[in-house]
């Protein structure tokens, strides 16, 4: 009868080493693949592009709309310098209101943003989740540590080209503006990426977003076209809604930071940031927008807190800092812009 070889002494370290592992993290590796099992479904149901057009029962303002990506997508890649990716090559429709949820913490009283930090990809303000369940409690337990929580839904994401990310129906419900900017916007992040710093990743995005936007509608529709005129509308409400909030972060951090409010307990603390914030929030009445119901939620909801302003800080606070580097470093050249900052922090798998 032939012997079973017993485990040398590396073996049993090795696998003593793997127990411990898995007890120390334990919550961020049953993070680690309910989040890879949600990606995996998506991607298991997603439809490739082919196979979508040529579906009867898809709608044809659906096959327009994916059409429509496909075109941004090539336009990115072969006008602006966006790196080649198998990126939104493939569907997936869903009916509920989303299958991914953001959660972001800050302190109460301090214009701090909590991190989760994650091996290889380093730390980030927001933390992604496919299950509720796990979101739901995730909150309670930041909540439970002194700090406030948000969570919204996302219509889009990024894996940085990792995986192949597929178009998702919640993106098409948008002007051709705004979904030509979503998409350029995501591509980005797949082809510039700084470790432990989403500030700077997503101002980035959001400003190579906006400008590779208004050269494809200029290129595809024409630069006199309704569309490319309809988009520098909403970018000019938006570009003054966020000055506002930005402006409004800097308020209450002054008010944080002011040796009064130090000074205050912490039922007056919260008295006085609830003045400020509804003060800001009734602020907006006094700006004018061409479009101002699409502001219409922001003014009425009864829930924003730090949170809602650090977003504003982390997707749009370096936007002026960018219009200027592109037009007096780069002289307006976009591609040049892309590609010295892709050379610069290249997405990699491992840092």
């Amino acid at each position: 009868m032939k012997k079973v070889k017993k485990p040398n002494n590396w073996t049993k370290i090795l696998a003593s080493a793997f127990i411990l592992l898995v007890f120390w993290q334990f919550e961020l590796i049953t993070y680690g693949f309910s989040q890879a099992y949600g990606q995996l479904q998506i991607l298991i149901f997603a439809k490739p592009i082919d196979r979508v057009l040529e579906d009867p029962t898809i709608s044809d303002t659906t096959k327009e709309k994916i059409i429509f990506i496909e075109k941004v997508k090539q336009f990115a890649e072969d006008s602006l310098g966006i790196k080649k990716t198998n990126n939104y090559s493939s569907y997936y429709h869903f009916e509920q209101e989303a299958i991914l949820w953001n959660l972001t913490a800050a302190k109460a009283f301090e214009m701090k943003a909590y991190n989760w930090g994650f091996p290889i990809i380093g730390k980030f303000p927001y933390k992604g989740f496919f299950n509720t369940d796990r979101l739901k409690r995730e909150s309670e337990k930041i909540k439970a540590k002194g700090w406030e929580t948000s969570i919204g839904g996302v219509s889009a994401w990024s894996t940085l080209g990792w995986t192949k990310d597929p178009i998702l129906s919640s993106m098409l419900n948008r002007s051709d503006g705004r979904l030509a900017e979503l998409i350029i916007h995501e591509l980005t992040h797949a082809t510039i990426f700084v470790k432990n710093d989403a500030t700077l990743n997503e101002n980035i995005a959001t400003f190579v977003g906006i400008e590779g936007a208004k050269r494809f509608l200029s290129a595809h529709f024409g630069e006199n076209s309704s569309h490319l005129t309809d988009y520098e509308l909403e970018r000019i409400d938006s570009r003054k809604f966020a000055g506002y909030m930005l402006a409004s972060f800097q308020q209450l951090d002054s008010l944080y930071c002011s040796d009064a409010f130090i000074e205050l307990s912490e039922a007056e603390k919260l008295k006085a940031k609830r003045a400020k914030i509804q003060s800001i929030q009734e602020g907006i009445n006094s700006e004018r927008f061409s479009r101002p119901e699409r502001y219409q939620r922001i003014k009425e909801s009864p829930n924003l807190n730090n949170n809602f302003f650090l977003g504003f800080s982390r997707y749009q606070s370096k936007q002026s800092d960018f219009d200027e580097e592109l037009v007096k470093k780069y002289e307006g050249n976009l591609n040049h812009f892309i590609k010295d900052y892709a050379e610069l922090h290249p997405p990699k798998l491992f840092f």
